[in-house]
């Protein structure tokens, strides 16, 4: 797969759990609930269609594509005599920033019970509560003041990581993409949490109408789609009621994928079914690589470093594996940027790191070698005047890149090079 579809998969690992929220945390559904929309349905199918105004059950299942058109009409065009588009959208954005606040709030929790010291991580039981000092190594944090701290520096991340979206979105082509286009031309909220759901809905969007031209492309219909899809990984009793598909119309899509080679006689999924699905998946993959092309590695690492974290902590609420398809978080190894991670690392927790991210391969291994991970070894540079508290003590910062999800990402590769990151490093990038 080329570097930009490999990014371009990589990527929507991160900005797609931003986006879920509004379907799997219980603010959002809460929000529509008390905006009388009751039932799940009514509140997913309002919300998501609410972008194109008070349209027909036709036009929301050509646009959502894998739904059985029955079931769209249980809840469109009902439902917008229950509540306006324009309201759905107001309630859409307010249930899914209080999602993001809570879950980034509950991720800065955790971080602040996960201070790193002399190679210890301090757990969230071990540390302050009600004044008391938690100290990991030699740092004393007091637990009120570290909490605050971490859910305000994830905060302030979240408004960064929003404004570097929206690079990606700024100049997309929408060209063909009816959803994307309509979330693309509404207003841009004010807040960092409401500027990153939408930036995050407008690319996964981007991507899906892609993915459904994909589909389409390949002579794929929307149930036949769900169904390869759950000969993979997915399981028919969780997908075809969430669907709206009949048995005999689900029935009949497994027989239409048999006769063309790509369901075996005994329901299992043929490589040649593999094939047809990954053609797919990596059509999908070009048609969502132009917005990252134009930001170009460096711009798309700065994105990826900045929204891995918060992707992390919103993945705390979606099922795994996700009837949305998107695997778990995972920045694209090929752009992670060491240094700009350890810098992050830095600002938050006051460590200059000298990182040597080290493999071989294992003689006795598969095929003359496996990549064998050997460790992330790390140390505190000698910053006196600076990190006069931390200076010589000696540090493991692969929880860190863990944490960020960094470091399996890394081992893919065996020939990273050694990163060094001290003083003039800091002098002229932080």
């Amino acid at each position: 797969m080329a570097d930009a579809e490999s990014t371009a998969r990589s990527m929507w690992t991160l900005f797609e759990p931003v986006h879920a929220v509004t379907y799997f945390a219980p603010e959002a559904r809460s929000a529509y609930q008390q905006a009388g929309l009751r039932g799940f349905w009514r509140g997913y199918f309002a919300g998501r269609a609410a972008p194109l105004g008070a349209v027909s059950a036709a036009v929301v299942t050509a646009s959502f594509f894998n739904f059985a058109p029955a079931f769209v009409a249980r809840a469109i065009p009902g439902v917008w005599e229950l509540i306006t588009p324009e309201e759905a959208l107001r309630v859409r954005l307010a249930g899914a920033t209080e999602a993001l606040g809570r879950l980034l709030g509950d991720a800065g929790v955790a971080r602040a019970g996960e201070v790193a010291r002399a190679g210890e991580v301090a757990r969230a039981g071990e540390v302050a509560v009600a004044g008391e000092v938690a100290v990991a190594g030699e740092v004393a944090v007091a637990g009120e003041v570290a909490v605050a701290g971490e859910v305000a520096a994830l905060s302030a991340e979240a408004a960064l990581a929003a404004d570097l979206l929206w690079r990606a979105v700024d100049e997309l082509d929408c060209s063909g993409r009816v959803l994307a286009s309509a979330d693309a031309a509404l207003p841009r909220p004010d807040d960092g949490l409401g500027r990153l759901w939408l930036a995050a809905t407008v690319l996964r969007e981007h991507r899906g109408d892609g993915h459904f031209a994909a589909l389409a492309a390949a002579d794929i219909d929307g149930c036949e789609a769900v169904a390869l899809r759950c000969l993979l990984d997915l399981r028919r009793e969780d997908m075809q009621p969430v669907r709206g598909w009949t048995d005999e119309a689900w029935d009949d899509a497994l027989a239409r994928l048999a006769a063309r080679g790509w369901v075996g006689a005994d329901g299992q999924i043929t490589s040649a079914g593999r094939d047809a699905h990954a053609a797919v998946e990596n059509f999908t993959d070009r048609a969502a690589a132009r917005p990252w092309a134009r930001l170009g590695p460096e711009a798309t690492a700065e994105i990826a470093a900045a929204l891995t974290p918060l992707a992390q902590a919103c993945a705390a609420a979606l099922p795994y594996p996700s009837p949305i398809g998107v695997p778990a978080p995972a920045p694209p190894a090929d752009l992670v940027d060491v240094e700009l991670v350890a810098l992050r690392v830095l600002h938050r927790d006051r460590v200059v790191v000298d990182a040597l991210l080290v493999q071989d391969a294992d003689p006795g291994g598969a095929e003359g070698g496996e990549p064998r991970r050997l460790g992330v070894d790390a140390r505190l540079a000698d910053l006196e005047r600076d990190l006069p508290a931390a200076a010589g003590v000696d540090v493991d910062v692969q929880p860190v890149l863990d944490r960020l999800g960094i470091g399996h990402q890394l081992e893919p590769d065996p020939r990273r090079a050694a990163v060094r990151i001290g003083d003039p490093v800091l002098a002229g990038r932080a």
